[in-house]
């Protein structure tokens, strides 16, 4: 499985998503995630969280026309 940011984003830059590795936290509460109890590798073993949109509500992110931003978990080790 890819988590590491650099093997994500050679991933991401070789075949324009993530890997199968990630899942959605629609999908990830589908099969019982609560993120307060920090249960993913118990409900999705070896799976990590991303590809939902990212707000960027704090506005640190550059501002374009059209770009949109994703989460993406890196360095998720299911602890």
């Amino acid at each position: 499985s890819y988590t590491s940011k650099d093997e994500v984003a050679v991933y991401i830059h070789t075949y324009g998503k993530l890997p199968s590795n990630y899942i959605t936290k629609k999908e990830a509460k589908a099969l019982g995630w609560v993120s307060k109890e920090g249960n993913l590798d118990e409900v999705a073993p070896g799976k990590s969280i991303g590809g939902d949109k990212f707000g960027n509500y704090e506005g640190m992110l550059p501002k374009e026309d059209g770009r949109q931003y994703y989460e993406c978990d890196i360095d998720f080790d299911g602890t």
